[in-house]
C-alpha cells in the first residue's frame, strides 16, 4: 500500500478548493519565464482580481479529478502555472494574452469557463471577444438607435415650421 504524505493531501485540497471558488481557470505553460516576469504578471492579475499559482501536475491531476474535470486532463503535462480567475471570466484571460504578446514565453494550454472546457485556440478566440461592459453598451446603443430615429422624425416637422416662420419673421422686418 502507497502511503501519501498529508502535506500532499492538503497540496490537493487546498487546490481543489481554489478551483471551486474561482468563476474560471486557465492552465499556463510558463517554462522560460524569469521570475521578473512571474511577479510581474501576478501584479497585472491582481489587478483584475484574478491570482496565479504554479502546481505539481499530479496535485492538479487529483484536484480536477475531485471536481470531474477529466476531459481538461490532457492539458496537464508540461511546466503549468493555473490561472484563477475569481471576480470577472474573461478579463484576466485578455490580460494574460496581451502579456504574452509582450513575452512570447507565456503559453495557453487550455481552461474551464462557464462549465465548459476550452482548448488553447478557444481561449485565443474568447481573449479577443469583446468585454461584458462593452457588449452590453452596444446593446443599450442598438436599441436606443430606433427610438432616436424616431424622436427625430416626430420632431422634423416643427423644427421645418420654426424655420419656416424664423424665416417669414426675416423678410418682414427687412421690408420694414
Amino acid at each position: 500500500m502507497v502511503k501519501v504524505r498529508p502535506e500532499k493531501i492538503e497540496r490537493v485540497k487546498e487546490l481543489k478548493e481554489k478551483l471551486d471558488k474561482a468563476k474560471a481557470f486557465y492552465l499556463c505553460n510558463y517554462a522560460g519565464l524569469t521570475v521578473a516576469e512571474i511577479t510581474e504578471f501576478r501584479k497585472r492579475l491582481r489587478e483584475k482580481g484574478a491570482t496565479l499559482k504554479v502546481v505539481k501536475n499530479t496535485a492538479l491531476y487529483f484536484a480536477l479529478k475531485e471536481k470531474n474535470l477529466d476531459e481538461i486532463e490532457k492539458f496537464i503535462p508540461g511546466p503549468t502555472a493555473v490561472l484563477f480567475a475569481m471576480e470577472d471570466e474573461v478579463e484576466p484571460l485578455k490580460v494574460a494574452f496581451d502579456y504574452s504578446k509582450e513575452i512570447s514565453k507565456l503559453s495557453f494550454k487550455g481552461g474551464w469557463l462557464d462549465g465548459r472546457v476550452f482548448g488553447p485556440d478557444e481561449l485565443k478566440v474568447v481573449a479577443t471577444l469583446p468585454s461584458k461592459k462593452e457588449l452590453q453598451a452596444q446593446v443599450v446603443g442598438a436599441l436606443n438607435a430606433p427610438i432616436f430615429k424616431l424622436v427625430y422624425s416626430l420632431n422634423w416637422p416643427l423644427q421645418a415650421l420654426v424655420f419656416a416662420l424664423e424665416q417669414i419673421r426675416k423678410q418682414k422686418e427687412e421690408v420694414k
